[in-house]
């Protein structure tokens, strides 16, 4: 691929993400009837994203300094450095303080969280710099900081998320392509969810 566009897919994959995150944050947590009642339809940037957004950067920090292949460690080493706990919903608050005040490993710090969609939502530079497999089990690994035990279907979506994003990079995807990556991966017990 020629590296003007695969610079074109990467900075569109993570401003396209940016774009839909800040666009959805108005209207987080709400269903679709109370959206339509409250704004009719979004079009318009209200703030700069969610938390998934601020994840999502701090992710590519550890990718950036573990050139490129970030193990659960370096994304905590990251959380440690530079997260504003504040700043970020409830089940990466509970990740963030299980590591840094109980001092939990950061592959065990995210079992039986609180069920959310955090871990899926900022997972996109996986599929970015990884091939399909290779992304969903990193995906599947480093979403272990946020989401494990009861709640790894949401480590599961995470692995779908980068395993999509991972296929929609290869020049000769069709849609129906990427649609098939997100199961193709996942073990024969998840596709159940």
């Amino acid at each position: 691929m020629e590296n003007s566009v695969l610079f074109d897919k990467v900075y569109g994959c993570l401003l396209g993400g940016l774009i839909g995150d800040a666009m959805g944050a108005p209207a987080e947590g709400m269903t679709w009837q109370k959206i339509e009642e409250q704004f009719g339809e979004i079009r318009t940037i209200d703030r700069g994203g969610t938390d998934d957004s601020a994840l999502k950067h701090l992710l590519c920090d550890a990718i950036f300094r573990s050139n490129g292949h970030p193990h659960v460690d370096d994304w905590a080493q990251v959380w440690r450095e530079k997260m504003n706990v504040g700043s970020f919903w409830i089940p990466v608050q509970n990740a963030y303080y299980r590591l840094t005040v109980g001092g939990q490993d950061p592959r065990n710090v995210g079992r039986d969280n609180m069920i959310s969609s955090s871990s899926a939502m900022c997972i996109s530079p996986i599929g970015i710099i990884n091939a399909c497999y290779q992304a969903s089990l990193e995906a599947f690994l480093l979403a272990g900081l946020i989401h494990g035990g009861h709640s790894s279907f949401c480590q599961d979506a995470s692995a779908a998320m980068a395993s999509t994003i991972a296929e929609a990079f290869n020049p000769d995807a069709k849609v129906a392509d990427i649609l098939s990556s997100a199961t193709s991966y996942l073990d024969k017990e998840s596709k159940k969810w």
